[in-house]
């Protein structure tokens, strides 16, 4: 008392500072740096819980777009770990905004940033303007226009494949970006490249090309065998088909089948020789000028009285 009546003391009160309060660390499984695109299960990420403070945590989880500059809160993820199937699309970065409820602080963790594979653009063939002759094989394929536009840490790798009907397709067994199919083509086929991302996460096929195929070259007799008077010609001929239309003829003549015989003739029709007598035998070859081999007609026998 100042008026020196003597003092009193109060009972003790107790005053305790709470150690300060941190956000806890958080980390990725696995430590992925980049994932598939429109993955939910490629990575998950886990945290460590809070220290220090009253003890009374809360925990949000944000994720911000491509330039990792806005935030956003995730939608129910208000756990020490983050819920799995978040799907991302593109370069995502994800932190968590620890909270003491009882003290109002709050503390951020550090920040991960997850990659996405993106997906290739659809290559392009270059387009196969010649046909193939009947039985023979294609020239080399090409994809003219290499897929573009994945991630850089990613590779394409093209697959070709072949289809009878433009529905369905089978493997070739060929990769890279050309093909020569070894196959003898008898109708037409159609080829296909598929660009698959070297981490599995994508791919995208080429519109298919269409390889055409000529029908087989064909000889027919028109008019053939036949017995002429002693020193009259006949008249033999032959049609021809498939390939491209274009042909050239050569007309053997021989007294037995033994052997072609000798070159009488170049057209489509001939007139034989005149003989004396006997039989002799006529064949033609027809030829394709796009150099799609050659035919030969059957034996036509002629007999001279």
């Amino acid at each position: 008392s100042t008026r020196g009546c003597g003092s009193d003391t109060s009972d003790v009160i107790t005053v305790v500072t709470r150690s300060q309060f941190h956000a806890g660390s958080i980390s990725i499984n696995g430590n992925p740096a980049i994932v598939c695109r429109n993955s939910s299960t490629d990575y998950q990420l886990t945290g460590e819980v809070a220290t220090g403070g009253s003890g009374d945590y809360s925990y949000q989880w944000h994720q911000s777009d491509s330039t990792g500059e806005n935030w956003t809160a995730i939608s129910g993820a208000t756990s020490i770990d983050l819920p799995a199937g978040q799907v991302i699309t593109q370069k995502t970065s994800f932190c968590r905004i620890d909270r003491d409820t009882t003290c109002n602080e709050s503390d951020t963790t550090d920040v991960i940033t997850i990659d996405v594979y993106q997906s290739p653009t659809k290559p392009i063939l270059e387009p196969y303007t010649d046909t193939v002759c009947y039985n023979g094989i294609s020239d080399q394929l090409s994809v003219v226009t290499p897929s573009t536009g994945y991630s850089s840490s990613d590779n394409v790798i093209y697959k070709w494949e072949y289809s009878d009907d433009n529905v369905t397709f089978y493997s070739l067994n060929f990769t890279g970006l050309t093909c020569t199919p070894q196959s003898k083509l008898t109708a037409p086929k159609w080829y296909r490249v598929n660009a698959v991302l070297a981490s599995g996460c994508d791919s995208v096929y080429s519109e298919p090309i269409k390889v055409n195929v000529y029908n087989p070259l064909n000889v027919q007799v028109v008019s053939g065998g036949t017995t002429v008077c002693y020193m009259t010609s006949a008249t033999l001929s032959v049609s021809a088909s498939g390939v491209d239309g274009r042909y050239s003829y050569g007309w053997y003549e021989s007294s037995d089948m033994s052997a072609l015989g000798t070159l009488v003739g170049t057209s489509s029709t001939l007139s034989t020789p005149a003989k004396t007598g006997g039989t002799h035998y006529y064949r033609c070859v027809v030829a394709s000028t796009r150099g799609c081999g050659s035919d030969t007609s059957d034996v036509i026998t002629v007999v001279t009285r």
